[in-house]
């Protein structure tokens, strides 16, 4: 799972040097002109923000108190990248109207209900799988060099980790006791 552009199946033209490749609707991320953010996440001069900012900006906003610690605050503890790095707002992140969403098409309101759209999330306990067969198998981290481990690979450990209820414990030894492991 590539992150955290969702890639739309035909692009569309936003009048840009490339086209938008996003699933959300252009118009879902905020900008100056767009619900008074003050990034333009709509820029579209060189390259188009929004083809990443279209997703994570409706992630982004449910950690946005998180500290650089990882202490909840009260208030937002996100700086922008403005002259001064002042706070961000809900508005910095989306125009009035469009809600928080682990994807298009999956809102969530809370922590909570993020962790349990990525628990649902098939695309989720894969990546994790083939992350522990690399690591295991001495390969390279899937998410630093994006390279994929076919399904059929670790077929057999995904279908033993999902009917395990996603204990990490068994997928390491389901890894670790495999015949790719122990047969070479």
């Amino acid at each position: 799972m590539k992150f955290p552009a969702e890639v739309a199946a035909t692009p569309t033209d936003v009048g840009g040097a490339s086209p938008y490749t996003g699933v959300w609707p252009f118009n879902s991320i905020a900008s100056p002109t767009n619900g008074n953010g003050r990034v333009n996440f709509q820029d579209t001069a060189a390259v188009i923000c929004a083809n990443c900012h279209s997703t994570i900006n409706h992630i982004a906003p449910l950690f946005a108190n998180y500290d650089m610690n990882g202490q909840y605050q009260a208030m937002i503890s996100v700086p922008t990248p403005l002259e001064g790095a002042p706070p961000a707002a809900l508005s910095d992140y989306l125009p009035p109207g469009e809600t928080t969403a682990w994807r298009f098409g999956v809102p969530v309101a809370d922590i909570p209900a993020f962790g349990a759209a990525m628990a649902a999330d098939p695309d989720i306990a894969k990546c994790g799988v083939a992350r522990v067969w690399n690591w295991a198998l001495s390969k390279t981290d899937i998410v630093d060099t994006l390279q994929e481990v076919p399904k059929e690979t670790v077929q057999a450990e995904l279908d033993k980790f999902t009917a395990n209820q996603f204990k990490l414990k068994d997928l390491i030894y389901a890894v670790y006791t495999s015949d790719d492991f122990v047969k070479f």
